[in-house]
């Protein structure tokens, strides 16, 4: 029987920052694996991005969205385009990256390799900075709501080198199989952004699914680049909210109150009472918009 190459959906959202997202598509069009196409999703961008990049890039399919959807909506409007091509793998991968010309043929290696693994992720550098890791795998305290990156900030050795099963892959670079795709259908569209992808692999991991990582992958993280589009305040806002949210979908009802307990009296206070003394008044604020937006969302199904 004659093997058939996988094929690869890559899904990219843009806002307003197209010429980092031209440095990823330049990268992606150096990469030795071919059987590939780019989904770029435009979240309401004012900068001309979208002509921009289609005149650079003929080749992608430019998915356009009159304001901007966040994330997780942003992903979803992709997915539901790609998913109707018989694509193997979707790529999420965020603009401010850019990837090694060998990048999708050590992740495919692997996936096609490695049967009993659906999810995967390469390694992920801070970009200017050399073997400065910014993922080398993860976990996600589940309790707590964060992720937690391997080697963070850490010079690469050797122990960063070895392949590995994971608890948490970022949607910085996550490589995904149809099979994920097809029963998770979309991204929770309430995180908005923050938080979504850790969702993702959480549900993905009720359902059986497990993650691999991949360290012959490379890929250089921007880090912060989108950020610079958003206030303090607001990602402040969002990523207190969303943290609650994370947690109280998947912990049980004992779990979520011990950590409401300690993320109101603890981690709340420290944070008000740092920005507070630096004089930065907007994140204070943004911190306890967020906490109190989260409460309505407690009639939300843990679902979905």
């Amino acid at each position: 029987m004659k093997y058939r190459s996988p094929s690869v959906a890559i899904i990219i959202l843009n806002w307003n920052s197209k010429e980092y997202t031209e440095q990823c598509l330049a990268s992606l069009n150096k990469m030795d694996f071919r059987k590939f196409s780019v989904f770029v999703v435009d979240c309401g961008s004012n900068d001309n991005s979208q002509k921009h990049l289609l005149n650079c890039f003929p080749w992608i399919t430019l998915i356009e969205c009159d304001r901007n959807p966040g994330a997780a909506a942003g992903r979803n409007l992709g997915l539901a385009k790609a998913m109707n091509d018989s694509f193997d793998y979707f790529l999420f991968l965020d603009n401010d990256t850019e990837v090694s010309a060998s990048f999708l043929t050590e992740l495919i290696s692997a996936a096609e390799s490695k049967k009993n693994y659906s999810i995967f992720a390469p390694m992920i550098y801070f970009y200017g900075m050399e073997s400065k890791i910014w993922y080398a795998g993860g976990r996600l305290s589940q309790f707590r709501g964060v992720p937690i990156h391997d080697g963070f900030k850490k010079r690469e050795t050797i122990q960063h080198s070895k392949a590995k099963q994971v608890g948490y892959i970022p949607s910085t670079a996550m490589l995904n199989r149809r099979s994920v795709i097809e029963s998770l259908k979309k991204m929770d569209e309430t995180f908005f952004v923050y938080g979504e992808d850790a969702d993702w692999y959480l549900r993905a991991s009720k359902l059986g699914f497990k993650g691999y990582y991949v360290p012959n992958a490379k890929v250089w993280h921007k880090e912060g680049v989108t950020r610079k589009n958003k206030g303090n305040r607001f990602r402040k806002y969002l990523s207190t909210r969303n943290i609650m949210y994370l947690v109280y979908k998947h912990n049980s009802k004992l779990s979520f109150f011990l950590f409401i307990i300690y993320f109101t009296f603890i981690r709340m206070s420290i944070h008000s009472f740092k920005y507070t003394l630096k004089r930065e008044f907007p994140e204070v604020i943004g911190l306890w918009q967020g906490y109190f937006a989260f409460w309505p969302l407690l009639g939300r199904q843990k679902e979905n």
